[in-house]
C-alpha cells in the first residue's frame, strides 16, 4: 500500500494542519492559507510576497515561497526553523518589533502582524538601529533556470556550483529551489535520497519515489545545509526508482566542482549595485552608512558574505545571517 502524501505548491508535504516539510531542504514550514480574492487582490498579493520572500531579518521567519495552489488557495511558506526565528542566526539575536517594522517598511512591505510575517514573539521591544539583507538576483541563475528549460528526453541532467566559501551558496540554492518549483520541477534535497534513514519520520527515498513518480524532480545536492552531503550513489539510486518511461526528464543541482561530462558554473563575485541593493537598514546617518558601505565594498571584492560582516562591523551591528 502506498503512502499518498499532500504535496502543497509542488514542494511541501503537509504534516498537519498548517504545519509543513518543505522537500527543497528538510526544514518545517507554517503554510499561511487565503481565500483567493479579485485579480486586483490577488496582483498585490503576489507583488507583496515577492518584496517579502526577499528580506531576511533576525527574529523574522523568511518566506521560502508562495503561490495558488492546484485548489486555487493563495499559500505562503514560512520556514519555523529554531535557528531562524528564534536567534536570526548563530551570531545574531532577533530584532525588536519595532525594528523588524521599520525595515519591513523600508523593504516596501506593510509592517505585518506577529502571526502572519512569524515575528519572535521573545523579540524585545524598542530600538531602531538596525540591518537586514535583500535577497538580490545572481546573475548565475540564468544559467541554471536555461538548464531546466531545455529541451531533453528521459533521464537526468547534471550541473555543478562551483562556490568558495563566503560566495553565498545557500542563498543560491533556496533561489535555485524556487525557480525549479516555477520551471515545473520539484525541488528535492539530496538528503531524501538516502538509503539508510529518513530525514523526516514517513519521508523515506521508497515512499517519495512513489509519490514523484509522474513529476519532474529537480534534486538539490547542498551540502552543509541542514545535512551532511548525500553521496552520489544515493541519487542515482534515487533517481533510477523514478519512472522515465514517459520521457520524464529531471536535474541534479550540487555544489563542488563538476566531474567529466557534468556541466558547472562558478558562483562569482557580485557587482558593486547588487551589493548596495542587499543592504537593508534603519536608524543609522545616511553620511556614515556610505562610508561603510563604499569601505566593505573595497574590503570583500564582491563577496556577499564579507560584504555584509564588513558593513556591519564598521556600523557596530551583530554580525549578517548565514551566507
Amino acid at each position: 500500500m502506498t503512502t499518498r502524501l499532500d504535496i502543497v505548491l509542488d514542494r511541501f508535504v503537509r504534516v498537519g494542519g498548517a504545519k509543513a516539510i518543505d522537500l527543497a531542504d528538510g526544514s518545517q514550514v507554517h503554510l499561511k492559507t487565503v481565500v483567493p480574492g479579485d485579480d486586483r487582490q490577488q496582483r498585490r498579493r503576489a507583488q507583496l510576497a515577492a518584496l517579502r520572500s526577499a528580506v531576511r531579518i533576525a527574529g523574522l521567519a523568511p518566506l521560502v515561497d508562495y503561490g495558488v495552489s492546484g485548489r486555487g488557495e493563495w499559500i505562503e511558506a514560512y520556514r519555523f526553523d529554531p535557528q531562524d526565528i528564534h536567534a536570526g542566526c548563530a551570531c545574531e539575536p532577533p530584532l525588536p518589533h519595532a525594528a523588524i517594522a521599520a525595515l519591513l517598511a523600508q523593504a516596501g512591505c506593510a509592517p505585518p502582524t506577529t502571526r502572519d510575517a512569524g515575528v519572535s514573539e521573545t523579540a524585545a521591544a524598542g530600538g531602531h538601529r538596525a540591518a537586514g539583507t535583500i535577497i538580490v538576483r545572481r546573475d548565475e541563475l540564468d544559467a541554471v533556470t536555461e538548464l531546466l528549460a531545455a529541451p531533453a528526453g528521459a533521464g537526468a541532467r547534471s550541473l555543478r556550483i562551483d562556490a568558495p566559501t563566503g560566495a553565498g551558496a545557500r542563498t543560491f540554492f533556496e533561489m535555485i529551489a524556487r525557480e525549479a518549483r516555477l520551471g515545473g520541477f520539484v525541488p528535492l534535497s539530496s538528503v531524501f535520497c538516502g538509503e539508510a534513514r529518513a530525514p523526516v519520520p514517513g519521508l523515506d527515498c521508497t515512499t517519495l519515489a512513489a509519490a514523484l513518480r509522474d513529476r519532474h524532480v529537480a534534486i538539490l545536492d547542498a551540502p552543509g545545509a541542514r545535512a551532511p552531503e548525500c553521496p552520489r550513489a544515493d541519487v542515482a539510486r534515487f533517481l533510477s526508482r523514478l519512472d522515465t518511461a514517459c520521457g520524464r526528464q529531471h536535474a541534479v543541482i550540487g555544489c563542488g566542482r563538476a566531474s567529466a561530462g557534468e556541466a558547472a558554473i562558478a558562483l562569482g563575485p557580485m557587482r558593486d549595485d547588487q551589493l548596495r541593493r542587499s543592504l537593508l537598514c534603519t536608524g543609522i546617518d545616511a553620511a556614515r552608512l556610505e562610508a561603510a558601505v563604499e569601505r566593505a565594498l573595497r574590503l570583500s571584492e564582491g563577496w556577499p558574505a564579507a560584504f555584509a560582516l564588513h558593513v556591519r562591523r564598521q556600523l557596530g551591528l551583530p554580525g549578517p545571517g548565514r551566507p
